[in-house]
């Protein structure tokens, strides 16, 4: 799946896609994800995506249970 979510991230972050799940990376991507007006994706893309950064599987009904699964994921 070609992630549009995942290519403005990884610019906002300026690295490469494959850089955003290295664990060190991580917190940054996610503070970026809280910024991001997500609904502009998705929510099959925006789960794809985190699944992506987190290396979990995930899956969203909702953009407010993502924006919960990500803050919870930053503290």
């Amino acid at each position: 799946m070609e992630s549009l979510l995942l290519d403005e991230l990884s610019q906002r972050c300026d690295v490469y896609i494959s850089s955003l799940k290295y664990p060190d990376m991580r917190p940054q991507a996610l503070r970026q994800l809280l910024q991001m007006d997500l609904s502009r994706f998705s929510l099959e893309e925006c789960s794809y995506s985190i699944t992506y950064l987190m290396g979990q599987n995930v899956s969203f009904s909702s953009y407010q249970e993502i924006d919960k699964y990500i803050q919870k994921a930053t503290e």
